[in-house]
């Protein structure tokens, strides 16, 4: 072998050394990992507060379904005239499921991007080493090249890629996704603010109205007939304060879907976007720099 081939195959194997070493401290530390762990944390942090909310509307909407009417007199009766409610309800409930989903994976990020990373790092220092006895070698075993090839594909991408396009698509999803996240906030807030306020409502209406009517009906200011038309559809009944809840049920709705739509988003498209772009870029540079070391 001339002395130039033995010294490029030298350097090579010098170069591939110190790459190896490199992404052995990367197992120890990875300057990629706190950005992406705090986006994580971020998300998570976000989605439990939602998640958090919808249950808080989605118990004051179970509250008022059960509230009843009644009233003995020769006969007993009761009614629940808040009962058709229940498709809301259901709905902020499927909707509360899948935001838990979305914070129990962006937990699981949280956790599991560490160990990942430093996996993917021991794994491209291997493939670094067999691409050491790729270079050395004049005519290398055919599994040698194959290892060297997908781990060091595997590794790269464990180790600097997922933490990079991780942190960096949840960055760009949270900025992009900003203004329409606080509207359906806002409309979240507003609906439960709304809901404590009926529900307060109906406490003070359910510990009064017996009493009140009690007092009416024995001075015959009242009747029986007026005073369940009063309680059910009375300035201060069930019935505006059900039209209240429903008129803001489509707003509720979309805040949700939205929300969820926000989530996956920042959680998934834009990083798996991301990923797939810079695993594209890195394999075409990995496949150049073969060709060119021959």
């Amino acid at each position: 072998m001339s002395e130039p081939a033995t010294k490029k195959r030298v350097t090579r194997c010098a170069m591939f050394l110190l790459a190896a070493a490199a992404a052995l401290v990367l197992c120890f530390w990875n300057p990629l990992l706190p950005a992406a762990e705090k986006q994580a944390k971020n998300i998570a942090l976000t989605t439990a507060a939602v998640y958090a909310s919808l249950r808080v509307v989605d118990a004051t909407l179970s509250f008022l379904q059960e509230v009843e009417v009644g009233g003995e007199i020769v006969v007993s009766g009761s009614l629940k005239p808040m009962k058709f409610l229940e498709p809301v309800d259901d709905t902020v409930e499927r909707v509360s499921d899948w935001i838990f989903v979305i914070a129990a994976a962006s937990a699981l990020a949280v956790v599991g991007l560490q160990p990942v990373a430093t996996l993917g790092a021991g794994i491209l220092a291997l493939g670094l080493l067999f691409c050491v006895a790729r270079a050395w070698l004049a005519s290398p075993p055919h599994w040698i090249t194959r290892s060297a090839s997908w781990c060091a594909r595997v590794g790269l991408a464990a180790a600097v890629i997922l933490p990079l396009v991780f942190g960096a698509g949840v960055w760009a999803g949270e900025m992009l996704t900003e203004p329409a996240y606080k509207e359906a906030r806002a409309t979240l807030e507003e609906v439960k603010t709304m809901l404590a306020g009926v529900g307060r409502e109906n406490e003070s209406r359910s510990a009064g109205t017996l009493g009140g009517w009690i007092y009416d009906w024995a001075h015959g200011d009242e009747t029986v007939g007026g005073w369940l038309y009063e309680t059910i559809h009375g300035d201060h009944g069930y019935m505006p304060s059900a039209e209240k809840i429903f008129a803001k049920a489509d707003a509720l709705f979309h805040a949700t879907l939205t929300l969820i739509a926000i989530f996956v988003f920042r959680m998934l498209v834009l990083p798996i976007l991301l990923l797939l772009a810079a695993w594209w870029v890195a394999l075409s540079a990995f496949k150049r720099a073969t060709v060119a070391g021959g």
